[in-house]
């Protein structure tokens, strides 16, 4: 049978141009789930390695840290600082690497340590992108205080007030005119003050209760807490008193005493004598005992008249530290601002509310290995740029006198006898630090504060800033007591810049009062700090950053 030419021809192949079949975008899913698996592994070998990063840096932070205040106390041995830093970082999981220690420059950052390390730390994940490792760094600075507690009162425990005060200036001023630590400024041009974050302008006073003190109370008293003065007294005279007569005399006040701005004290050199009866008056008599000032250059920073607004604003605030956890706990807190609805406390001795508390209210208050117990008046200016001149006083309730004015209680005292107003064996000082103010030329023996016997061979440092005319003969000579022969000549700072004195204590030394002959001239405020060059007492080291 013939075929047609039809059906001889095989039937074309045509062109598998779409399919409908899955086997292409398996293909392509394959494609696209490898590309994700390999960016989800880098990732999650990002983030592995992030973390071991975060890890270490957080380890090295630490070790820093630890090699820093374990070092710190080393100083002012710099070699023996570096071998203590070397040793507690390795220990402390860095074996392979050494940090670098670099001590503190400058007269207030004499006890700091700086110590920095920088290592690579290898990665696992990442070299698969040729990244091997990274850099870690930390910073640790460290300082140590070894603060020698000096006495506020130059008076002695009755509370007699002399022609020395502790004086603080208001935040917005500059430190030129004798506060280091307070104003917020070094100069006329708004300069931060270096020395603010020492204190965090603020000062710390230690009211140190004796453990043989009888009575059930303390009392806190604060004399002219306030930053007001009176008017003017007139004509430049003064009523004064003597002492055992109860005479009064108007005397002239020399220099006078008539610009308000000024803190007045009638001094001796003008001797206060009664002709007839050769008896002295009251020795020192107060007039005012703040000074008004403005953030100026000009007339030596005094404004033109007196301005209630530019006095400071203080805040006291009474605290304790509670037993083993040194928690701080407040017991009451007092401000006296500087406005003239403050004159009811000027040259007045006052006991704010809550400043006189019974003891056994404070059963967890920190105890000392000898009995004592600690309680802090912080003083603290918030506001204003005068100086505001005050004092301090702790003792029994027993011992409250009725009679606050300052010259009163003074010729009181002085008739009747000191004892009328024993502090009961408390004692008040500055932790460390010291703001005074001179109110008159004079010479006068400082009382720093007493030495412990471990003191014996250590070096000591003594800190003075803006003694005011040194080049006008000024002079500051050391001496301890128990050490006959110990006397070192000091040296006084000049205006708004520190000095710095440095002295061994004998080692035949066994406990005393370090003490100075210090001249001085009117209106001089000036800051002290003094330190030990090692461990001796309630030394204690912290952070800065």
């Amino acid at each position: 049978m013939r075929m047609n030419d039809h059906q001889k021809r095989p039937a074309p192949i045509l062109p598998q141009v779409l399919q409908p079949a899955g086997g292409s975008e398996a293909g392509q899913s394959i494609i696209i789930l490898t590309v994700a698996m390999i960016v989800f592994i880098a990732l999650l070998g990002l983030a592995l390695d992030l973390g071991l990063v975060y890890v270490r840096r957080i380890q090295l932070s630490r070790a820093v840290d630890a090699a820093a205040l374990a070092a710190v106390v080393e100083l002012p041995d710099v070699d023996a600082a570096e071998a203590t830093a070397t040793r507690f970082f390795h220990a402390n999981g860095f074996p392979n690497a050494d940090p670098d220690v670099v001590p503190g420059t400058g007269v207030m950052q004499s006890n700091w340590l700086t110590v920095t390390a920088r290592i690579q730390q290898p990665l696992f994940f990442m070299p698969l992108f040729n990244i091997r490792s990274v850099p870690i760094a930390a910073l640790a600075v460290a300082e140590y205080k070894s603060p020698v507690e000096i006495y506020t009162s130059q008076t002695g425990e009755s509370g007699v007030e002399g022609v020395v005060n502790l004086s603080v200036f208001g935040p917005e001023q500059w430190t030129g005119y004798g506060d280091a630590f307070i104003p917020l400024y070094s100069d006329f041009s708004h300069t931060p003050n270096a020395n603010w974050d020492e204190l965090e302008g603020k000062y710390t006073f230690r009211i140190l209760v004796p453990p043989d003190y009888s009575d059930p109370y303390v009392q806190v008293e604060i004399l002219d807490p306030d930053c007001y003065n009176k008017p003017n007294p007139g004509d430049n005279m003064v009523e004064v008193e003597y002492v055992q007569t109860g005479e009064k005399h108007l005397r002239t006040i020399s220099p006078p005493c008539s610009d308000r701005r000024d803190g007045c004290l009638v001094p001796t050199q003008d001797p206060c004598v009664n002709p007839t009866t050769g008896e002295s008056c009251n020795p020192y008599w107060f007039v005012r005992m703040d000074e008004n000032r403005i953030y100026s250059s000009a007339n030596g920073g005094r404004p033109s008249s007196y301005t209630a607004s530019s006095n400071t604003t203080t805040r006291y605030t009474l605290y304790y530290l509670s037993e083993g956890d040194n928690v701080k706990h407040v017991i009451h807190s007092y401000t006296k601002g500087g406005a003239d609805s403050d004159a009811n406390t000027d040259l007045q001795w006052v006991t704010p509310e809550g400043f006189r508390f019974r003891l056994s209210d404070y059963p967890d208050v920190a105890v000392a290995e000898n009995g004592s117990r600690s309680f802090f008046l912080e003083v603290k200016p918030t506001a204003g740029a005068s100086e505001n001149g005050f004092d301090l006083w702790a003792g029994p309730s027993a011992s409250l006198l009725p009679i606050k004015d300052v010259n009163e209680r003074n010729v009181y005292l002085l008739r009747e006898g000191l004892e009328h107003h024993s502090s009961g064996g408390i004692v008040i000082t500055g932790i460390g630090y010291l703001p005074l103010n001179v109110n008159t030329s004079t010479a006068f023996t400082i009382t720093f504060g007493y030495l412990p016997p471990e003191a014996a061979g250590v070096y000591m440092r003594v800190h003075n800033f803006d003694n005011d005319y040194p080049s006008l003969g000024q002079s500051l000579h050391f001496y301890l007591e128990g050490v006959p022969d110990f006397h070192v000549v000091g040296a006084l700072s000049g205006g708004n810049e520190w000095r710095m004195n440095r002295f061994q204590i004998p080692e035949n030394f066994f406990g005393g009062y370090l003490r100075a002959r210090y001249d001085t001239t009117q209106y001089d405020t000036s800051s002290w700090r003094l330190e030990y060059e090692g461990v001796v007492g309630s030394t204690f080291v912290r952070l800065i950053k």
